[in-house]
């Protein structure tokens, strides 16, 4: 079971209405209606009808709805695109203030929220709207919203005359205005409860869906919950939910460690038993025995990288690169022995016509010019033709 109080402030009457909520069936336990001279205060009205109500309601949500009049701005207005909550807020003053004559923004309270198509505004003079909740100080203030913003949460598509006030309430906007003519007779019903017209603005206000009202209390600092207010449950779950997370990555961490430990304990007993096996002479280092093997197959030339036995394929390629064009230069090779560090090469070429020694020189200079092979050479010449006998020593 709950409780919930709505108090609508008319222009001529004043109403308070406790209803109670079973489930989802709801009854009006108590009302008290008032009039409303013109001398009254807001304060006054609101001061007087809640002493008629027993200090064990002061625990339950009150809402307070304010007439059209006493309010500086309570429109409703149908937007081609709906705006975003943040939109709103950011958009409400300066919509409200065009809507408020003779008010200025910096003196005005300003709510407004989207539902559907519709735009829902309340706009209070903040000395207004200061007294009323000093009125209701000591009781759980939820919201201070309007008459017609009420009916049209709760009794869309009514029209009723009640208080002085004409109100007709369609599904997306409403009109309101004075009128001087006796209240009408009748009920409005909501679910399964008759309510009699003269209590259906505060009965709106007592069950209204919060999200379907503008409060002018989340206008100000007076009712806008603290970022801890509005985020510490979610804030607790998620905390509470990141602590179980770190526990489990915890354990998983410290399980998976304790693993690598045992894993290593293994390992290190193999590399005492390898080391004692193959450097029985040489003391044990924890994590040297690839680097101690390694240094060890070096000095013995098995190493992967070590150098192998010497080669003489480095020697023939100096020559190559050395070796003039053999079928320019006429060469006929007979013989070439290299070895890693030197060799004898025999070959003939023709002799020249003006020096018979000319192509053999040429051939011992050319192959002289490397700094890694000396050549020396003995020439016979026979027949027209030289012989060259050359003996070459190499330097790597």
């Amino acid at each position: 079971m709950s409780l919930s109080l709505g108090l609508s402030l008319g222009r001529r009457t004043a109403t308070l209405v406790v209803v109670e909520t079973v489930s989802r069936t709801s009854r009006i336990v108590q009302h008290s209606t008032i009039p409303r001279n013109p001398g009254d205060t807001p304060e006054s009205i609101v001061s007087l009808l809640l002493k008629q109500v027993g200090p064990e309601h002061q625990k339950s949500p009150l809402t307070i709805l304010l007439s059209p009049g006493d309010a500086a701005c309570s429109d409703s207005w149908i937007e081609e695109r709906p705006h975003s909550r943040a939109a709103l807020e950011r958009l409400g003053p300066a919509l409200s203030e065009a809507r408020s004559a003779g008010e200025s923004v910096e003196e005005l309270a300003v709510h407004l929220i989207g539902v559907g198509r519709s735009v829902r505004s309340i706009a209070v003079r903040r000395e207004l709207l200061g007294t009323i909740t000093r009125a209701a100080q000591g009781w759980i203030l939820s919201a201070v919203s309007s008459i017609p913003a009420a009916l049209a949460a709760v009794f869309p598509g009514s029209s009723l005359t009640v208080g002085g006030e004409r109100f007709e309430i369609g599904t997306d906007s409403w009109r309101a205005f004075p009128v001087d003519q006796a209240d009408e007779e009748g009920v409005l019903r909501w679910r399964e409860v008759d309510v009699p017209l003269a209590l259906a603005a505060a009965f709106s206000g007592a069950i209204a869906d919060p999200d379907l009202l503008p409060n002018a209390l989340l206008g100000t600092s007076l009712g806008r919950p603290s970022f801890l207010r509005r985020f510490a449950q979610p804030l607790v779950g998620i905390g509470a939910a990141a602590a179980l997370c770190l526990a489990a990555l915890g354990v998983r961490c410290h399980r998976e460690a304790e693993r690598v430990r045992a894993e290593l304990r293994v390992l290190r007993g193999a590399e005492r038993e390898l080391w004692t096996r193959t450097l029985p002479l040489e003391l044990p280092r924890e994590g040297g025995l690839f680097a101690a093997m390694k240094k060890r197959l070096v000095e013995i030339g098995e190493a992967p990288g070590a150098a192998g036995p010497p080669s003489a394929l480095s020697f023939w390629a100096e020559i190559a690169r050395q070796m003039p064009d053999a079928d320019a230069a006429g060469v006929t090779l007979e013989s070439l022995d290299l070895a890693a560090d030197g060799g004898r090469l025999s070959a003939r070429l023709p002799a020249g016509k003006e020096d018979p020694l000319e192509h053999a020189s040429h051939l011992e200079g050319m192959l002289n010019r490397s700094d890694r092979v000396k050549v020396r050479g003995d020439y016979e010449v026979r027949e027209g033709q030289v012989h060259v006998r050359l003996r070459m020593d190499y330097r790597p």
